[in-house]
């Protein structure tokens, strides 16, 4: 191994530390990303790094350890010499899991001279059957009950005042502007819809998006969701923007924000990227999360990478510390799926990472087999967690 190789672990495990730590800057996050999508076994080693339990164990075990000893033993063990590298800004057990991960980084450069990973071991009881990732998939429902079948082979569509059209330019349908109407994904599907202001709508899968066309009444331009979507809200000070969904209302002048207000989640989560939005009478800040929860009207406020809740907008699966049955559920809506659980217990392992949504199935699963907390087997379109 040469000098570069090592001094990179370190440099890794200093991006990992400030991660974990949530202090990383968006330049360091752009190199951990590039660092974890270089190698397959760069990811695995990073969600395994990045579980929950792993960094308690780590935590418990290092409340009265010296950070500087430690690093130190480290670079003596690898015969380097150089200049620390900046662990001041660390709380004291993040600086100390900075030198346990700087040998765990090591590792992932002996992952180069062996063979590939044995998947058959790692996780035997996923079949061959393919299932699919989800795709285009939408159903246009009027008020008359006529149900259209919008095209998979189409980005999206236009409602003006008194039609729907593809984005492309054809047309889907005509209808009274005046009367409700609702697009609609079923689980596997997603659909982008442009309404009659220029405010943008990714539906997300199992969801769906009420509005009367012609979309002002009484002076505002309303929508009900039910289930999860995107909003570039087109700016208009004159007609406040207002969505309904569970237990809450969200008021905007135009700016961008998603909600998760599935029926099956416990709470009702609005993340605002850009702008400013009125969540309930509380306003939000970009980067700021308001979480409903469904046993009680009470809104709760944090601070959150956004990137987190729009990345299935961007194709992917990205979680930090989240449960194995919050992060199923995900993939069972998008690949239309039912999961069930021999071990309750295993519905609160934790992973971090980042999945892509245009994978099959089982990849999908055998990347989070990979780190060791679950084991799965698939029958017919059930996904029974084994671990």
């Amino acid at each position: 191994m040469s000098k570069e190789e090592i001094n990179n672990s370190l440099q890794v495990a200093d991006l990992i530390a400030n991660y974990i730590s949530d202090q990383i800057t968006e330049p360091e996050l752009q190199l951990l990303l590039a660092w974890i999508e270089e190698l397959p076994e760069n990811g695995i080693v990073f969600e395994k790094i990045c579980n929950e339990r792993n960094l308690n164990t780590v935590n418990l075990s290092f409340k009265a350890y010296d950070e500087d000893l430690a690093l130190q033993k480290v670079k003596t063990r690898l015969g380097i010499t150089h200049a620390e590298p900046p662990i001041g800004k660390l709380p004291k057990w993040i600086a100390a899991i900075a030198a346990v991960i700087s040998l765990i980084v090591f590792t992932v450069y002996l992952f180069k001279n062996t063979a590939h990973l044995n998947n058959d071991k790692v996780n035997p009881t996923i079949s061959s059957n393919v299932i699919e990732p989800g795709r285009n998939k939408a159903t246009l429902i009027l008020d008359n009950g006529k149900r259209i079948t919008l095209s998979e082979a189409k980005k999206g569509v236009l409602i003006d005042a008194a039609q729907v059209k593809y984005s492309d330019g054809s047309k889907v349908s005509t209808f009274d502007k005046t009367t409700p109407m609702t697009i609609s994904t079923p689980r596997g599907g997603t659909y982008q819809i442009t309404l009659a202001d220029g405010t943008r709508v990714w539906l997300n899968a199992s969801s769906s998006l009420t509005y009367v066309p012609a979309l002002t009444v009484n002076g505002e331009r309303r929508v009900k969701l039910d289930g999860e979507a995107y909003f570039e809200v087109a700016k208009d000070k004159l007609h406040p923007f207002v969505v309904e969904s569970t237990g809450q209302k969200v008021r905007v002048l135009g700016t961008h924000f998603n909600i998760n207000a599935y029926s099956d989640e416990k709470d009702t989560k609005t993340t605002l990227v850009e702008g400013r939005i009125d969540v309930n009478n509380v306003i939000l800040k970009p980067n700021q999360q308001s979480i409903m929860s469904d046993h009680s009207n009470r809104l709760e406020v944090k601070e959150v990478d956004p990137s987190l809740a729009i990345a299935w907008k961007e194709g992917e699966f990205k979680c930090r510390r989240e449960s194995l049955e919050s992060l199923l559920r995900k993939v069972a809506r998008w690949y239309d799926v039912d999961v069930v659980y021999e071990n309750e217990t295993a519905k609160q392992q934790t992973f971090s990472g980042t999945l892509s949504r245009a994978d099959d199935f089982q990849k999908v699963l055998k990347r989070i087999a990979l780190t060791g907390e679950a084991n799965f087997k698939i029958e017919g379109r059930k996904v029974i967690v084994i671990r």
